[in-house]
């Protein structure tokens, strides 16, 4: 099958163990993790069964929520997404999948603010554990009026790129090999 990587996401009633499992015996090299099955089913024993299976990480999803979204403070969020990136380095992930949140109320300039703080926040642990965060936009025609990606990524994080290099990339498709040629990189 060549390298192939199947999302958690295609399989929302299966098991952890039962994606594993049936994905490695298709045939595919990596998969797309889901935080939430990794979490029921145990990480450690989970980081264990995926080496077991011979599979590699193509991605984890997700980390974020930044704008109060999810329920959470800013605080929580990042946080949260701290623990995540600690959890793509165990799991030798090739990305972390990263969500800005809902604009919801807040202004443009707002967002923009929470956006900044969480990113300048979590990209030094990022890199200090070699992940990649994959900061995934939302459609277009969504994310302009949904999601802070529409007033974020111009202004921020291609100024970060032509100032330095950083473990941060925009890419529609996470889950399986179609990342940026930067972040393909086995770290």
């Amino acid at each position: 099958m060549g390298r192939s990587a199947m999302s958690e996401m295609t399989t929302f009633r299966w098991s952890f163990d039962q994606d594993i499992e049936h994905f490695a015996a298709a045939g595919y090299s990596a998969v797309g993790v889901w935080r939430q099955k990794l979490s029921d089913y145990g990480e450690e024993k989970g980081v264990e069964l995926i080496a077991e299976h011979g599979l590699e990480v193509s991605s984890l999803c997700w980390a974020g929520g930044f704008t109060g979204s999810e329920g959470w403070s800013h605080e929580e969020a990042i946080s949260d997404a701290r623990q995540a990136i600690e959890l793509a380095a165990a799991t030798r992930a090739h990305c972390l999948v990263v969500h800005s949140g809902a604009r919801g109320l807040h202004t443009q300039n707002h967002v923009r603010r929470l956006l900044h703080q969480a990113i300048d926040a979590l990209l030094p642990v990022a890199e200090s554990l070699h992940v990649t965060l994959a900061l995934e936009p939302m459609h277009p025609a969504a994310g302009a009026k949904w999601t802070l990606w529409g007033i974020w990524f111009d202004r921020y994080l291609r100024g970060r790129r032509r100032r330095r290099e950083r473990r941060a990339y925009a890419c529609p498709h996470c889950s399986g090999w179609h990342l940026t040629s930067q972040s393909k990189r086995r770290h």
